[in-house]
């Protein structure tokens, strides 16, 4: 027989072997990783923690709020740019606007 048989049958071997020891693999730690998902899942936290944790992000929720509502320094930024013409654009159909470069 040639190499190529050989490898073929090599190869045939090969895959079963494979695939037996992978999904002995795989049926163990099924288990293990849903016993883990278990144990480290998330808890729920407590009043006092929550408002801790409220009190301290909420300013910051609010600045991005605000940063979010006020698309009007956007605009400015966008059509003092030049570039790459954007497709698609509903607030600056006529300008260039995709490089980073503004206009001298």
């Amino acid at each position: 027989m040639d190499f190529i048989k050989h490898t073929c049958a090599f190869i045939t071997w090969l895959g079963p072997l494979a695939f037996a020891f992978l999904a002995g693999i795989g049926l163990i730690m099924m288990p293990y990783d849903l016993l883990m998902e278990f144990i480290y899942r998330p808890r729920p936290i407590d009043d006092s923690n929550f408002n801790h944790h409220k009190k301290i992000l909420l300013p910051m929720v609010l600045k991005l709020r605000n940063e979010v509502k006020s698309p009007d320094k956007e605009q400015f930024n966008v059509e003092n740019m030049q570039g790459l013409t954007a497709v698609g654009s509903k607030t600056n159909s006529t300008k260039r606007c995709a490089s980073s470069r503004p206009r001298q």
